[in-house]
């Protein structure tokens, strides 16, 4: 890849460095479903200093995350499936139940006096079930048809018709999740804890920010790296 700068997308700094998912994060700048982006346009749209955030992505190392995209572009499909279903899947299927009871708790307790925790509630009450909707479709039809063909090159580097039905599908589902998270910011102001607000409601803005930045991670990789790859390795008949 060429040296990284202001034309740079989004998506080239994160698939150099995926810690910088980290800063994006904060800087409230989208790297999975907005990643093609590039940098100077995101910074101009946020009101950002352009100079500024280069200086601290090119600082940025890998510690934050202990990985790299990067990593992932030299695996096989079938091994990055594996991956998505043994980390992140699994985390969803953890938290999503976990966070409905903590935000069911704190609408009782906070409801009348926060009336913008009951549009929190029922944007995530419809994600939740969106998302979980959502894995069974990739558990269940995507991801064995890519484990049951058979690759011959890396995920990311070089699959058409066959996989572009579901894989859009998938897409158009990764937006509307990514849309629900942009309204849980919005509602809670930033995920901005309340000065009459409890415990059990500063755990519920911290799990919802994990929750957030957990799944575009999870994101960025099906639709930056797994989906790219294995439409390229069909179109390019490098499948048996």
């Amino acid at each position: 890849m060429s040296e990284l700068g202001e034309g740079s997308t989004i998506n080239e700094w994160v698939k150099d460095e995926i810690s910088r998912t980290n800063i994006f994060q904060e800087l409230e700048i989208d790297f999975c479903c907005g990643g093609h982006q590039t940098l100077q346009d995101a910074c101009q749209e946020k009101g950002l200093n352009l100079n500024d955030v280069v200086q601290r992505l090119k600082k940025t190392g890998d510690e934050d995350l202990g990985e790299t995209v990067a990593d992932w572009t030299t695996v096989s499909p079938k091994e990055l499936v594996d991956h998505l279903e043994s980390t992140h899947h699994a985390y969803l299927k953890q938290a999503i139940p976990v966070l409905n009871e903590l935000i069911e708790k704190v609408v009782q307790a906070h409801g009348t006096r926060h009336p913008e925790l009951i549009q929190v509630q029922r944007e995530t009450i419809n994600m939740f079930n969106d998302l979980e909707s959502h894995l069974l479709k990739e558990e269940r039809i995507l991801f064995p048809m890519i484990r049951s063909a058979g690759y011959t090159v890396p995920a990311g580097e070089y699959h058409c018709t066959n996989f572009q039905g579901p894989i859009h599908v998938m897409q158009a589902e990764h937006n509307q999740a990514n849309r629900s998270l942009d309204n849980v910011r919005k509602f809670t102001d930033n995920y901005k804890m309340p000065a009459d607000g409890c415990a059990s409601y500063a755990l519920m803005l911290e799990k919802m920010k994990e929750f957030e930045m957990d799944l575009h991670v999870h994101v960025h990789k099906e639709n930056n790296i797994l989906f790219p790859g294995v439409l390229k390795t069909e179109q390019s008949g490098q499948v048996t």
